[in-house]
């Protein structure tokens, strides 16, 4: 807990549960920010994590907006992800300036190192399906935004064999893609 004093230190003053942000508009703005600088729909666990830097805000206050935002037309949630809507995005470009530049900067880092995310896993696409016959066929692919580089079908024995393929597929594309070229291409491992 943090405290301070004044002068005679006859009242003392906690700055718990005090953040940057105290207004609910002010933290339905913070959220449309994020949004709008996004390039792709995202979990609730992001845009948790993305506006609730630095004790901002609280939660219950954030989940209260969030809520309301999405009353308004404002947001959108589908298939479990959050996205601005044009209605939102307007709103978000008249009002962002309100916020404070601390959080502004800040909230603009975060949805940036959130875009490369989000970016990287629109370009990895994973799934599999039960064959007739047994066994489950996994497709992985890789695109680079504009083309796809890497399509592989495989077989797994098990559902839980088929999911494990496709994380690990998620978590290594590229190096599994660069360790696939250089077979083919008869370039030697490193």
């Amino acid at each position: 807990m943090t405290v301070w004093a004044d002068d005679n230190e006859s009242e003392v003053i906690s700055v718990d549960n005090y953040g940057f942000i105290r207004q609910k508009i002010d933290i339905k703005v913070l959220i449309l920010y994020i949004l709008k600088r996004l390039p792709a729909p995202v979990s609730q666990n992001m845009l948790t994590e993305l506006t609730l830097i630095d004790n901002a805000t609280n939660y219950f206050d954030y989940i209260e907006c969030l809520t309301e935002l999405e009353e308004n037309d404002l947001i959108i949630l589908a298939q479990d992800k959050y996205s601005i809507t044009p209605k939102g995005i307007r709103t978000a470009s008249e009002m962002e300036s309100s916020l404070p530049y601390t959080v502004r900067i800040k909230a603009a880092s975060g949805a940036e190192r959130a875009a490369k995310i989000l970016a990287r896993e629109a370009m990895i696409k994973t799934s599999h399906r039960e064959k007739p016959e047994g066994g489950f066929t996994v497709s992985l692919s890789l695109s680079d935004g504009l083309g796809e580089m890497l399509h592989l079908d495989i077989l797994a024995g098990s559902d839980q064999q088929a999911s494990e393929m496709e994380n690990r597929f998620r978590k290594n594309a590229e190096s599994l893609y660069l360790r696939i070229a250089g077979i083919l291409t008869g370039e030697p491992e490193a």
